[in-house]
């Protein structure tokens, strides 16, 4: 080769090198990138969830009651602070609780409480809360969800306000927090393994380059090598990706689960439900919503783990009674929901009866009192997803004076 060659050649190297090591630096910053926005937006779907189950754990008017420091008694009081640390210990939140407003002051309504903290003094219901982030008074006054991430002398945290109103019209805001300090460890691992593979993908491109340089005109043979190698590796590559998606959707599904009942979670049933009332959707169906009577009876009798094996129960029953294109939720705690896109009016009725039977006979079998109150409301594309619930949480409780 002529010695213009091999310096045009080496100018060529070079800067082959200088482009991997930018497209490597670029690799490893998006990769990282990435990897923080899907943890943080799984963890924000968690702390989103949460919010929007806690009103469920308190009594329906609870909020409308909580308007000065002696409006809750005490022993009301301490029965929410169990229930919100149960549930707090079990979905591993640091804390969750509720706030409402008063004279433009904030002060918690129902949060849970540590053993340090409850040793410090005896109520902390109706407790000011005067370091409130900025974005929660935003969130209560736009009456729209915010998240915040801060970090205090007890750790990183990521919390949301999730402003809602009680059954009795008013706002109160809804909170969750997340510890977030395993976040740095997610992403530093994941840092380091982008820069493995991208130190791993430059061990084996050297020997090419040095190839190249050296043997400037055994380049042809080895580019034919190189294809044939690619064809063999697209081919393997196609193989993983049509695994891997295969494991994605896998994953997909388990989102989309709960996870002690094994039916679809709140979150499926709430997409759904947007799909189905999107005016161009022209989805008709019925909405039930079952709610297990006294639920916290059977707890307290038979034990948290009893307990959870007939929701288990439920959970089955649920399927097993629903046409093939009903979707079976559970909606939170102990309340269920199914979609029924193929219902029609005359159906539901006998639908909501025998659900009640089955779950009556469930609980005789097991010897335990239980029974459920259905409420139903039709689907109508264009009617906001929240006056659906509404509407059938009001036939639900129309169902409970029944009993």
């Amino acid at each position: 080769m002529k010695k213009e060659s091999l310096w045009a050649l080496r100018s060529n190297l070079n800067r082959a090198l200088w482009v991997y090591v930018l497209a490597s630096l670029a690799y490893i910053g998006l990769s990282v990138y990435s990897s923080w926005i899907d943890t943080m937006r799984n963890v924000d779907d968690k702390l989103e969830l949460a919010a929007m189950a806690l009103p469920s754990i308190l009594a329906p008017d609870f909020h409308d009651r909580a308007t000065d420091s002696e409006s809750i008694p005490i022993e009301e009081e301490f029965k929410n602070r169990d229930l919100f640390n149960d549930y707090a210990r079990k979905t591993g939140f640091a804390w969750i609780y509720t706030l409402v407003e008063r004279d433009g002051r904030f002060f918690f309504a129902a949060p849970s409480v540590s053993e340090r903290e409850a040793a410090e003094q005896l109520r902390w219901y109706y407790y000011p809360y005067p370091e409130i982030p900025p974005q929660f008074i935003k969130a209560y006054n736009s009456e729209k969800p915010a998240w915040v991430s801060y970090s205090d002398r007890w750790g990183t945290f990521r919390s949301v306000a999730y402003p809602l109103r009680s059954s009795g019209g008013r706002l109160f805001l809804s909170c969750a927090d997340y510890d977030i300090s395993f976040v740095e460890g997610i992403l530093i691992r994941r840092a380091f393994f982008s820069v493995c593979i991208s130190a791993l993908f430059l061990l084996v491109a050297i020997p090419f380059f040095m190839a190249y340089r050296k043997h400037g005109r055994g380049m042809e043979v080895l580019v034919r090598d190189l294809e044939r190698y690619s064809n063999d590796l697209e081919s393997m590559v196609r193989e993983r990706t049509k695994g891997l998606n295969n494991a994605l959707e896998e994953l997909e599904d388990l989102a989309n689960r709960d996870y002690l009942t094994g039916i679809y979670n709140r979150r499926y049933g709430m997409e759904t439900l947007k799909k189905m009332v999107d005016p161009d959707s022209g989805s008709t169906g019925w909405l039930l919503l079952v709610d297990l009577n006294d639920f916290k009876g059977i707890n307290d009798t038979l034990g948290h783990q009893a307990g959870d094996d007939l929701l288990q129960q439920v959970g089955v029953l649920l399927t097993d009674l629903s046409a093939s294109d009903d979707i079976p939720i559970r909606y939170g705690g102990d309340e269920f929901m199914v979609i029924c896109p193929g219902a029609r009016d005359g159906d539901v009725e006998d639908k909501a009866k025998r659900i009640k039977d089955a779950i009556a006979a469930l609980g005789e079998s097991r010897g335990c009192p239980l029974s459920a109150s259905v409420g139903s409301t039709r689907i109508i594309p264009g009617i906001p997803v929240r006056f659906l619930i509404d509407e059938a949480d009001r036939c639900l409780f129309s169902d409970k004076k029944r009993r």
